[in-house]
């Protein structure tokens, strides 16, 4: 009976250390040590519409799509190198990959920087990140789904009028 429990309280434990990893506060996704926000988004369209529709997205919201897209794989990828305004002292630099196949895309948003003023961090590395200050740590979440949210909705509109 004490090696179940035992054995049981050790699996636990191995559960709940093996979550945290995958999160900083219980919030904020990260991957590699990095914050990493990803995922697929399946919809009804081919690989070429998503993709055509990322690029007037990019351009749309970037001013410029040339200034920001990285890597440009027709009909198959996007990588793109940002900066995000939060505030007036606030931003966020950023990588942003999108990749494209008939049904699907896939973005993974990913090198964060926190410029606040002259300071520059990568965002795991930031005091609220650290110490988990829970309005800093939900608003910060809620800027970046938000990101997404936006993301989601241009590739999904349609541009064939």
């Amino acid at each position: 009976m004490k090696k179940l429990v035992l054995i049981l309280v050790v699996t636990v434990f191995s559960l709940l250390a093996h979550a945290q990893m995958d999160t900083i506060c219980g919030l904020i996704p990260i991957k590699d040590k990095k914050v990493c926000y990803e995922g697929v988004v399946v919809g009804n369209y081919s690989a070429s519409t998503i993709y055509s529709n990322a690029k007037v997205w990019v351009a749309s919201n970037f001013g410029s799509a040339g200034a920001v897209i990285q890597t440009d794989v027709v009909n198959t990828s996007l990588v793109l190198k940002g900066i995000l305004k939060e505030d007036e002292y606030t931003t966020y630099n950023f990588t942003l990959t999108l990749q494209f196949k008939d049904g699907r895309y896939k973005y993974t948003l990913t090198d964060l920087y926190y410029h606040f003023m002259t300071v520059e961090n990568p965002v795991e590395n930031m005091p609220f990140m650290s110490s988990c200050i829970e309005k800093t740590v939900i608003d910060f979440n809620t800027f970046f789904t938000g990101f997404i949210d936006r993301i989601e909705k241009g590739i999904k509109q349609d541009n064939n009028w």
